[in-house]
């Protein structure tokens, strides 16, 4: 790949599938607390990470279409971007 646009294009949609699968596991910790793994040390920490958690519900929900569907309803929700007014040329 040697043009630059289509590397831009391959790194957004990286970093989008990146952003998605946090927000989704932020929102099943929520619902459900994750496992937690205790050390000797009393140290203490998620058995799976905020990002594995949401790769693995973004797998299931892309089997069908009906659930993958239910996912961009979902992030359209979550992620709403205000669009800004109009610009008004007053002279």
């Amino acid at each position: 790949m040697t043009n630059l646009d289509k590397i831009r294009l391959l790194f957004s949609m990286a970093i989008l599938a990146y952003i998605i699968a946090i927000i989704m596991a932020l929102a099943n910790r929520k619902k459900e607390p994750v496992k937690k793994k205790y050390y000797k040390n009393n140290t203490v920490f998620n058995a799976v990470s905020v990002f594995k958690q949401g790769q693995s519900l973004l797998k299931q929900s892309f089997v069908t279409m009906n659930a993958f569907l239910e996912i961009v309803q979902y992030l359209k929700a979550v992620i709403s971007v205000p669009i800004p007014p109009p610009s008004i040329n007053v002279r």
